[in-house]
């Protein structure tokens, strides 16, 4: 199979937010049973496309695949078919192969509620590390393409109305760094019951566990509202909103890490 197919599939994958692994044959030695740059498309499942030979070989491969996935790490496998016989594929060629594993990821997907001084701090690094972003702010002036034009989607609107434009899945993070706690309330309210993977919120201890307790009251979950980061950030006594933006990057960071 063609790499031009392999890659389509793959664009296609990141498309839909979804990660897999390419598998792509960087040595050989001898007779093998393919060659240099054969590539092998796995899917987050284990579902693949393409070959690399078959048999247990490509079992291997693929199950390295899942686990690459999983961990964010590069494997690299080598494979000497002088040592073993392959019953499922009848190799016996004497040749060896070495096959690089690499997992592929699309740009996580972060929303940010508030357009404001944090929020633009947030927006200025999170754009450079790999995620796609989508800024909800209720006015003009900070939630607009010229103020934001790396964003991906920039939503001008009531945030209770900006809600259902929004789709949350298990991949998404979301910031919460409104001007208000009426505006923090709703949008905890909304992102605590989406399948969101990270929400954190700025603010005091205080403040945050007053929202929590009304949250709760409304319905959320004891175990979710124990997911939530607030204060959000990781605490390096940050006070200027790009310090509370670094902070809130780091989290973000060791999170996608440790949490996969």
């Amino acid at each position: 199979m063609s790499s031009c197919i392999i890659y389509q599939e793959l664009a296609e994958i990141l498309k839909r937010g979804e990660a897999a692994a390419l598998a792509t044959i960087i040595g050989k030695h001898g007779s093998a049973p393919r060659r240099i740059g054969d590539k092998m498309l796995v899917r987050f499942d284990g579902a693949s496309l393409g070959s690399i030979g078959g048999g247990k070989m490509e079992a291997e491969v693929i199950r390295t695949a899942k686990n690459a996935i999983q961990k964010r790490e590069v494997s690299i496998l080598s494979f000497d078919f002088n040592l073993e016989e392959d019953p499922d594929t009848d190799v016996r060629c004497g040749g060896k192969l070495m096959i690089m594993v690499e997992p592929v990821y699309p740009p996580n997907p972060v929303i940010i509620f508030g357009g404001g001084h944090v929020g633009f701090a947030v927006y200025s690094i999170l754009k450079t590390i790999d995620f796609k972003i989508t800024i909800v702010d209720d006015r003009k002036a900070f939630a607009n393409k010229k103020r934001f034009p790396e964003a991906k989607t920039v939503i001008c609107s009531p945030y209770e109305k900006a809600f259902a434009k929004l789709k949350p899945t298990p991949q998404t993070y979301i910031i919460i760094c409104t001007r208000a706690h009426s505006h923090d309330e709703k949008c905890l309210g909304f992102a605590l019951s989406t399948p969101a993977r990270y929400v954190g919120m700025l603010g005091s201890k205080k403040k945050n566990a007053a929202l929590k307790k009304k949250v709760k009251e409304k319905g959320i979950s004891a175990r979710r509202i124990r997911d939530l980061r607030a204060p959000i950030g990781l605490e390096i006594g940050a006070v200027t909103p790009e310090e509370i933006a670094v902070s809130i990057a780091a989290e973000l960071i060791r999170f996608r890490y440790q949490n996969l």
